[in-house]
């Protein structure tokens, strides 16, 4: 998919945040889109992969007010390693859990989808971060 559509998908499916005060709403939707599509072409061209798992349950406050357990799924990010360092440490770079999924196929998979971005956008940053440090010393 190319960074256009990639784009065009965060725009329709993902939440977005922006600075009034150097922004409008449709530019830090857009922004956002657009960093969500870098970050998941980031993760896929180095290697980054992703684990979904069942987490239990977790509690949901309904619209009326009142409290409901709903089944729970957890999504774990792994930095590329090899197969030896993998079985001897399948840790996490970034995780979510407790998420809450819908019925509708469809609206999970695309849900799904920004989980992973979200994550490897906080991976990304991270990676930036440390760039950012080892260029100091």
């Amino acid at each position: 998919m190319s960074i256009e559509g990639a784009r065009d998908f965060f725009y329709t499916n993902a939440g977005y945040s922006y600075d009034p005060k150097t922004e409008t709403a449709e530019q830090g939707r857009m922004h956002g889109a657009m960093e969500l599509a870098k970050a998941e072409r980031w993760a896929r061209e180095n290697g980054y992969t992703y684990v979904w798992e069942d987490d239990g349950c977790t509690e949901v406050q309904r619209d009326d007010g009142t409290w409901e357990q709903l089944p729970a799924v957890g999504c774990a990010m792994h930095a590329p390693l090899d197969d030896s360092q993998w079985r001897n440490n399948p840790i996490p770079c970034q995780s979510l859990g407790g998420i809450t999924e819908s019925d509708d196929a469809s609206e999970r998979r695309a849900y799904r989808r920004v989980v992973e971005a979200e994550l490897a956008l906080e991976e990304l940053h991270m990676a930036r971060v440390a760039d950012a440090a080892a260029l100091e010393d």
